[in-house]
């Protein structure tokens, strides 16, 4: 890699949860042992069952988005459900290293052009000895996992009551991209339009469409393109707990 990539590699690992408290002569023995890698938008990065190669590395995003999705038995058949968005400073690859998987689990591919560093398995095992970074490790990881399984036994149980599904990737949405405006107001920018939700969903366009009307009808959210409203965050909440119908 070049001295200026270099530069601007460091700069990036630094601000990433996981590198905490990590010094540069670190970093650059963690680029020393990595590869660069750049993708477009909507290229995928591997497809759930591919075989997990025997170089297989850790992958760390510098910039970018990525949508994470499994094949799910929803209303009678299997459709791709939304298991999670990566953005800068987000990993992956972690447990196919450490569990010795055969096959990926799930699906990857980029939303926008995104940069990552892709650490060989060597150094990932090194890294994996400093309590930082296993500590790290274990809260991202951890957390990526409840989001998943969440997400999938939420389109299973809820697969009647598309609406609640919506509201439940609003609340996820939130937690990735949303900014609070002003006391219970939030704002969320998308890196994609708005109506992918459906996809992500697992959900017809049709469905989406209607489900979206309803919020919108009742002022629990307003849609501009890549930008979503949520006039009141406690209400969208409010309006699941109470068991709303359709």
């Amino acid at each position: 890699m070049t001295e200026n990539r270099n530069k601007y590699i460091i700069s990036k690992l630094k601000k990433f949860q996981i590198f905490e408290n990590f010094q540069d002569f670190e970093i650059m023995k963690i680029i020393e042992n990595s590869r660069f890698i750049k993708y477009d938008p909507n290229v995928i990065i591997f497809n759930e069952g591919d075989s997990v190669p025997t170089n297989n590395s850790f992958f760390v995003i510098l910039k970018g988005d990525i949508q994470v999705y499994k094949s799910v038995y929803v209303e009678n058949s299997f459709r791709s459900v939304l298991l999670n968005l990566l953005k800068d400073g987000d990993c992956f690859g972690e447990i196919a290293i450490l569990n010795s998987v055969k096959k990926r689990t799930a699906t990857l591919e980029s939303l926008t052009e995104c940069e990552l560093i892709a650490i060989n398995k060597e150094k990932f095992y090194e890294l994996y000895n400093n309590h930082i970074f296993l500590k790290n490790l274990v809260t991202i990881s951890h957390t990526n996992l409840c989001i998943a399984n969440k997400v999938v036994v939420y389109a299973i149980t809820s697969s009647k009551k598309h609406v609640y599904r919506l509201v439940y990737m609003l609340d996820f949405l939130i937690s990735k991209y949303g900014v609070k405006r002003d006391n219970d107001i939030y704002e969320i920018i998308l890196p994609f339009n708005s109506s992918l939700i459906a996809d992500f969903l697992g959900s017809a366009r049709q469905q989406y469409s209607k489900s979206k009307k309803i919020l919108t009808e009742k002022n629990l959210i307003k849609g501009y393109g890549r930008k979503i409203i949520i006039p009141s965050y406690s209400k969208l909440l409010q309006y699941v707990s109470e068991g709303s119908e359709e």
